[in-house]
């Protein structure tokens, strides 16, 4: 059996999930907090009819929030599944459930289909410790200024940071220690 994501994983990748527990407004929240690390792909869509879905469907790059996917419908959910297992390039899709999968499931509401492939990137917001996991990391996030100055306290005043990212010493002519017994010689 492979291994679920973590919820910290979650919001920065590209993997689609199972959203549920909590408040709408907490779902909203989570999936806008999401939508923030990808601001290539633009402002977070938002789907609450079965044409939204479709056309939704089309996308290759964006966000796309279901409040709740029961509300969607079986025809709905078919479609959603297929799109998570047909499509390679697709939207990151933060499916939106009022109650717990597994009841849902039971009920029948929730397809199978539909949670076999979200299986493994739940986030369960009615979870204490995930709450407060949560809102440390928002608290963090929230102080970028004083994390920015301590990681640059060690650069020259008025130096501008360079983008490029510095290559590792076997990637320029070979090891350290090849190069020190080479000078050594």
């Amino acid at each position: 059996m492979t291994t679920p994501f973590e919820e910290s994983e979650l919001v920065s990748n590209r993997v689609s999930v199972l959203l549920y527990g909590g408040l709408e407004d907490d779902r909203r929240r989570w999936a806008t907090e999401v939508a923030s690390h990808f601001p290539e792909a633009g402002p977070l869509i938002e789907v609450k009819t079965i044409e939204e879905l479709r056309a939704a469907c089309e996308q290759t790059d964006s966000i796309v929030y279901l409040p709740d996917v029961l509300k969607l419908g079986d025809e709905a959910q078919h479609e959603l599944a297929l799109n998570l297992f047909t499509r390679e390039e697709r939207p990151k899709w933060i499916v939106g459930l009022v109650g717990a999968p597994e009841a849902a499931r039971t009920r029948g509401a929730l397809s199978e289909a539909l949670h076999y492939r979200l299986r493994r990137s739940n986030v369960d917001l009615s979870n204490p410790h995930l709450r407060e996991a949560i809102e440390s990391r928002r608290a963090a996030s929230s102080r970028p200024a004083a994390a920015s100055d301590s990681a640059t306290s060690h650069e020259r005043p008025g130096a501008v940071p360079s983008k490029k990212p510095r290559r590792a010493a076997a990637t320029r002519g070979g090891s350290r220690e090849g190069r020190a017994a080479g000078s050594r010689s």
